[in-house]
């Protein structure tokens, strides 16, 4: 439970390294520890103390795309926490399960209870969004709020952009995974749609690295071909955050090219009922592009939302 996983009070992932990609993941798993859980077993990274802060990533990356922004909250005041969805980062990849947004959404609820949190802010990215929104329908009582960056909410409508299209594919996805796991391909594809940010090559090719692991992706092409978007899960989630109004703010990068601003941005407003989406200077992964900044506008809204007032 929670003294198993008790925060550290600080730590800080350096500003720029040179170290190869095993090296970075090594390095990243030191800092987390083992959440065991019986569906699917996963790690927990934590830095500072303060109301609890979970940080849900998207893909293709793991919960190593937070490594700046956990120590970043810690210095607002903030528990900042975040944990791999099974089949991603250093998550077990079990064959029987159930790897659609409806599963993660359950596993989360495990992943919450494990972790001791009664009540918890969210914050979620790329298809976190979906999943962390389906998990407030059935949980509604254990979020306090959810800052959504950069995600699909608007899920029956959503059209993957042309490089992660191939993946949802059954007869095309395993050979476009091939070029996944080509470092040069990887590194171009990161570099142009993901970030503005100038990253070493070992710190992406971390991110690769976390994403293949022991069965080279298997897993990864389970969860992008779960993706749910049905009319039947959106008005679910559209009645949840009807009749379980909670603190909701959108954050975009104005650089993003993987889940356009102009239209996406203004979808999720619709169903979140926000009446605005900030933005942030970088691309779709914020974390990495602008995280002090990310943080602070983080913080300032869970201030504003405390769970203990």
């Amino acid at each position: 439970m929670m003294r198993e996983h008790a925060p550290i009070t600080q730590w800080q992932w350096p500003e720029t390294t040179a170290a190869q990609a095993d090296e970075l993941v090594e390095r990243w798993r030191q800092l987390g520890t083992p959440l065991h859980l019986a569906t699917a077993a996963s790690h927990v990274w934590q830095c500072g103390r303060g109301e609890p802060v979970l940080c849900l990533h998207g893909v293709p990356t793991s919960s190593y795309v937070y490594r700046w922004l956990l120590p970043a909250l810690a210095q607002q005041g903030l528990h900042g926490m975040a944990i791999d969805w099974p089949g991603m980062g250093l998550a077990s990849r079990p064959s029987h399960f159930d790897y659609s947004w409806c599963g993660l959404a359950r596993w989360l609820c495990d992943a919450i209870h494990a972790l001791g949190l009664r009540r918890v802010h969210l914050v979620t990215h790329s298809i976190a969004g979906p999943v962390a929104l389906e998990f407030m329908r059935l949980m509604p009582q254990q979020v306090a709020s959810i800052s959504v960056i950069s995600a699909m909410v608007a899920t029956a409508s959503y059209r993957r952009p042309w490089y992660m299209m191939p993946l949802s594919w059954p007869w095309l996805g395993q050979a476009y995974l091939q070029h996944l796991r080509d470092s040069s391909w990887f590194e171009r594809l990161y570099r142009h749609y993901g970030i503005c940010r100038e990253l070493s090559t070992g710190e992406i090719l971390a991110h690769r690295d976390l994403l293949l692991r022991e069965d080279q992706g298997a897993a990864f092409l389970r969860i992008m071909r779960g993706f749910v978007k049905t009319h039947a899960f959106e008005q679910g989630i559209r009645r949840s955050v009807l009749q379980n109004p909670l603190p909701t703010q959108l954050i975009w990068g104005d650089q993003d090219q993987a889940i356009n601003f102009h239209r996406h941005a203004q979808e999720a407003c619709h169903v979140l009922g926000c009446s605005k989406t900030l933005r942030l200077s970088g691309g779709h992964f914020l974390s990495e592009d602008a995280p002090d900044e990310l943080a602070e506008l983080i913080a300032q809204f869970i201030h504003a939302h405390r769970i203990d007032r």
